[in-house]
């Protein structure tokens, strides 16, 4: 299976723009282990990455973004009532898009690397649409050297000639879905804690990292299954609808080298 690797995660910069903000880890975002789940995680840069847009002047002139990747490296696990910090900057960008990181660092010990695909859409069309200058001027520095392309890490599997993809029915909430009608970015990381709680529930145990594509949308009304695959480096999870990869998800264990 091919894949392609991101961006080697670099420490946070010191200089151009570096958006921070301290958060406390609720009860509501933890499991049994009192460790921070991945769904919780994906809400904080969510929630970081348009408050760093509003704090930059641009909440109401890039206001529509769509998620396309999400990555994630749990050295050290946060947990239940830990402080944690945030740092936001812009790693790498193109005309339409940019990368987001996003460190998590916590007085417990707490670290975590995350950048996120970032689409800049038009709220008419949809469609990707191009970032105002002032965007560009505002988070340069950090970003000046990488020109940022699109390019999937996770291939999707090929069902045989003839047949579809099946997995086992993963049934969907009203709460599930955001202002689009899409299923939300966090929701799709409840599959994930799902399958690892019941299969690989040691593969959290130690750093890891985790991996979420979105290639399509899923919307109300669609019937979505999960197909789970194994191989000797990760964990794959597979969204699909009528027999079609929306999303794609890879969960690893990471050497330790990567502390």
């Amino acid at each position: 299976m091919r894949t392609l690797e991101p961006t080697e995660f670099t420490a946070v910069p010191t200089e151009g723009r570096v958006f921070t903000q301290q958060r406390r880890v609720r009860a509501n975002d933890v499991d049994p282990q009192r460790r921070l789940r991945l769904d919780g995680m994906a809400r904080y840069l969510q929630d970081i990455a348009f408050d760093d847009l509003n704090d930059a002047g641009f909440g109401e002139k890039h206001a529509y973004w769509v998620l396309r990747r999400c990555v994630v490296r749990v050295l050290r696990p946060a947990q239940f009532d830990e402080d944690v910090r945030l740092h936001s900057w812009c790693s790498g960008y193109a005309s339409r898009w940019c990368t987001k990181r996003v460190q998590i660092e916590g007085d417990d010990g707490a670290l975590i690397e995350t950048e996120g695909f970032w689409v800049n859409v038009s709220a008419e069309t949809g469609m990707p649409t191009p970032l105002s200058q002032d965007f560009f001027s505002m988070f340069h520095l950090p970003a000046a050297d990488r020109e940022l392309r699109w390019r999937r890490m996770l291939t999707p599997p090929r069902a045989p000639e003839g047949e579809h993809l099946r997995g086992t029915p993963f049934p969907l909430r009203v709460t599930d879905f955001d202002w689009f009608s899409h299923v939300n970015n966090a929701a799709y990381w409840f599959a994930v804690e799902e399958h690892l709680d019941a299969e690989h529930r040691g593969l959290l145990d130690g750093p890891h990292e985790a991996v979420l594509e979105y290639n399509t949308p899923i919307t109300r009304g669609e019937q979505v299954e999960v197909m789970t695959t194994t191989d000797a480096d990760a964990v794959h999870l597979w969204f699909l609808v009528a027999g079609r990869v929306r999303a794609a998800a890879r969960i690893r264990p990471l050497g330790p080298d990567a502390l």
